[in-house]
């Protein structure tokens, strides 16, 4: 039973490789191969519709949002309503902002606005990745 199990087991690590994710624009060579195909794998990012990830793209506030809220497993919930004037509801966005404005993770611009479109500066992202480091953190030490 055990050698069966073995095997199976082989099999099975084997083949995973085979159903995994890749992106059409990041060859095993490429030095973000690693990072990129373990992301997809664990669900935390997609790339685009296309095939592609576009690993040389800067990235905007809203996708920042996905890939920290995501990493970090928060449970994403589906807005009603808009956080933000310029986040509707019903985009792919919504409740990845929502979410982080409700849990104190993002507070918008002093005009009201989020601008999730907007390219995320280095002191944006790492305030960003303060509060959700802090609250896990926390919520750690609470267990």
């Amino acid at each position: 039973m055990k050698r069966a199990t073995l095997i199976l087991s082989t099999f099975l690590i084997s083949i995973v490789p085979a159903f995994a994710k890749t992106f059409s624009d990041i060859s095993e060579v490429n030095p973000y191969f690693n990072a990129t195909y373990y992301l997809s794998q664990k669900g935390i990012i997609n790339g685009y519709a296309d095939g592609t990830f576009k690993p040389y793209n800067e990235i905007n506030r809203a996708e920042l949002l996905k890939v920290l809220l995501e990493g970090a497993q928060i449970e994403v919930s589906t807005p009603q309503t808009h956080c933000f004037p310029d986040v509707p509801y019903n985009e792919w966005y919504s409740g990845y902002v929502c979410t982080a404005k409700s849990l104190g993770f993002i507070e918008g611009y002093p005009d009201g606005n989020f601008r999730p479109a907007q390219k995320i500066n280095k002191v944006e992202a790492i305030k960003i990745l303060g509060e959700i480091y802090t609250k896990m953190t926390i919520d750690e030490d609470d267990l």
